[in-house]
């Protein structure tokens, strides 16, 4: 590999990191928003249930088993990226902070 391809391929990993640092950060927003909302239904059910944030079981349902879950792969995956692209670029003697 010439230098100028090893730089390019740093270069491509390092972008490449930046892009999964970002996405992360984006994910973990939308899992703080989440957990506040979490909590909200949790303040519902030990009220009785009664609350204008659930409108039905359903959508309890729907929400624990969809939109939740995916959110969760979503955040795992992207951790994985960010610590694969991490591993590389250390290999390559480059130091990210996470």
């Amino acid at each position: 590999m010439t230098d100028e391809e090893m730089l390019l391929r740093k270069l491509l990993l390092l972008e490449g990191f930046a892009a999964a640092k970002l996405k992360l950060q984006t994910l973990q927003d939308a899992a703080h928003k989440e957990a506040r909302h979490l909590e909200q239904i949790a303040e519902c059910l030990k009220h009785g249930g009664e609350c204008d944030k659930i409108k039905g079981i359903s959508a309890l349902v729907d929400y624990l088993s969809g939109e939740l879950p995916e959110l969760l792969r979503n955040l795992e995956d992207a951790c994985c990226e960010k610590a694969t692209l991490q591993r590389m670029l250390a290999h390559l003697g480059i130091a990210v902070e996470d």
